[in-house]
This record gives C-alpha cells, sequence and structure tokens, in this order.
C-alpha cells in the first residue's frame, strides 16, 4: 500500500515487477505475487519514480503557475498489508428512506477476495458474511442482517449483497452529522459454533436531500454549499507535510 507516491512509479519486490501507478495525489494498493517475497528477512522493495509532465501521460501536461508542485519522491505512509486468505476487500453502502423517515433499508455490497490458496470449505464450516450496524455516537447496535452464505473462489473476487432494516434511523445534515457505523464479518459456521475470518467497517450516514429552485435541501432545510482549497505545500517540508502539520492546519 502507498498512500503517495509523486508522480509515476513502479515498484518490484527482489527484482519481481508487481505494479505500476500514475498520479502522485492518490493511493495505490498493489497485489503481491505468492512467490514475491521471500522467507529471508532482507527482501528488497524497490519504488522507482519519475516526476516528468508529459502531454502524452500525465495531468496536468505541465507544471502550472500557482498549482500543485509535481515534487519527485515517496511523501506519505508505505506499508505491506497482511490479510486472510479470504478477505472483505471494499464496502459500498446505499439506503432508501420509507415515507416519514420510519425505517432505512440498507444495500450493503461488500467485495470478498480470495488468494490464491484459499480453502474454500474445511472442517470449520463453509464461509457466511453478515453485517451489523451501530450507533457511532453511542455504539448501540441499531440492526443486522442473517448470516449469508458466499461461494468464494481462490484468486477470485466476488460481491456479497447484504440487506438491513434501520428503524428510526438519524439523519445527517452539516449541523448534525449524525453517522453509523457499518461491520461486514466473514465466519466461518459449524452448527452453532463460528470461527471468525476477517472483518471490516466502515462508516455511513442516512441523507434526505433535494433539489429545488436552484437550491440543495438537507432534511428540508436550505443548505449553501461552500469549499475550501487546501494545498500541500510548505517551504520546507513541501508535500510531504508531516501527520502534525496537517492536524495543525
Amino acid at each position: 500500500v502507498l498512500y503517495g507516491v509523486n508522480y509515476q512509479s513502479e515498484v518490484t519486490i527482489n527484482g519481481i515487477f508487481v505494479g505500476r501507478h500514475t498520479g502522485g495525489y492518490t493511493s495505490q494498493v498493489i497485489p503481491v505475487p505468492g512467490n514475491a517475497l521471500q522467507a529471508d528477512p532482507k527482501n528488497v522493495i524497490t519504488v522507482s519514480i519519475d516526476n516528468t509532465l508529459s502531454p502524452r501521460t500525465t495531468v496536468p501536461l505541465r507544471q502550472q503557475v500557482g498549482g500543485w508542485k509535481t515534487y519527485a519522491g515517496i511523501f506519505r505512509d508505505v506499508y505491506l498489508l497482511a490479510t486472510p486468505d479470504i478477505a472483505i476487500g471494499e464496502i459500498s453502502v446505499g439506503h432508501e428512506l420509507t415515507p416519514g423517515n420510519k425505517s432505512a433499508k440498507l444495500t450493503i455490497a461488500a467485495e470478498v477476495v480470495s488468494g490464491p490458496d484459499a480453502v474454500i470449505a474445511d472442517s470449520a464450516g463453509p464461509p457466511y458474511i453478515i453485517a451489523e450496524v451501530v450507533d457511532r455516537l453511542t455504539g448501540e447496535p441499531v440492526g443486522a442482517s442473517g448470516f449469508v452464505k458466499i461461494a468464494p473462489e481462490p484468486n477470485r473476487t466476488i460481491r456479497a449483497t447484504i440487506s438491513v432494516t434501520i428503524p428510526a434511523p438519524k439523519l445527517w445534515s452539516p449541523d448534525v452529522p449524525d453517522l453509523y457505523t457499518v461491520r461486514c464479518r466473514v465466519v466461518r459456521r459449524a452448527g452453532d459454533v463460528e470461527r471468525p475470518v476477517d472483518e471490516h467497517s466502515v462508516d455511513a450516514g442516512f441523507r434526505e436531500l433535494d433539489w429545488k429552485s436552484g437550491m440543495l435541501y438537507v432534511k428540508g432545510t436550505a443548505t449553501p454549499l461552500k469549499g475550501i482549497l487546501w494545498q500541500e505545500q510548505h517551504d520546507m517540508y513541501g508535500s510531504a507535510l508531516p501527520y502534525e502539520m496537517m492536524e495543525k492546519d
């Protein structure tokens, strides 16, 4: 996982090419081939970087006056992320409010990623996925799905769709930004015995939006749109600001 490498980069592990990325202000997640990392503690990860702007391959085409500087280098965290053979990837949450906002029906789409050596069936039972929703502020459970059986395949990504209904949902607004935490878990079940495999959580808010007379309304209240531009630019650190300085800003 590379949070920020400016501008174009190629990554190799022990001389094995694993990925390429363009864009210094977007992160990249590169799957590591099973034969790339060795048991020897002296593994070598090489990141080759080029910050040359080109009308063929880059946006912007050239350095902009007063724009973000295309410094070359690794200016955000780099780390290896270990996951189980069957793991949860991206989670997206959609919702539909009933009339009067008496309840909210959540449609949760979760990616289930399986490695090349994933064991689909073992003595612990087949894999299931379950979604649970809690109030982010209080931690109180407000809804959960049943166990949904999934059928992953080695070295493939599948998508599981789960539904959860929440009674009397708190609606998000700029003034009262109520949020919920949606937690997806993959477990193996054999009878009443569960064995956890992986877990991943995302925050979600339920919004009642409307657009009329050229104005955005949130929960029935006219809401003007505002924004700021924050350039990660410092006379000493360039765009590689320390976390403490980001928090200060």
